[in-house]
């Protein structure tokens, strides 16, 4: 749900680190809850400020946790 701070995955609620948005017609979501939705891993490289996103080894899908 927009601007609501929890997400839900078949039907189990997830809190969400900022709500989900919609901006000029397009929904936001934060990339962490999608990523480790799909059961990649994520991280933060600051020097770079780059968001990685592994899918090489993966976490355990939210859905499975």
């Amino acid at each position: 749900m927009l601007d609501s701070g929890t997400a839900y995955l078949n039907g189990k609620p997830y809190p969400l680190d900022v709500p989900a948005q919609l901006i000029q017609d397009a929904t936001y979501v934060p990339v962490r809850f999608v990523a480790e939705a799909l059961g990649a891993s994520i991280s933060w490289e600051p020097s770079a400020r780059l968001v990685v996103i592994n899918t090489e080894t993966p976490a355990k899908p939210l859905s499975e946790a």
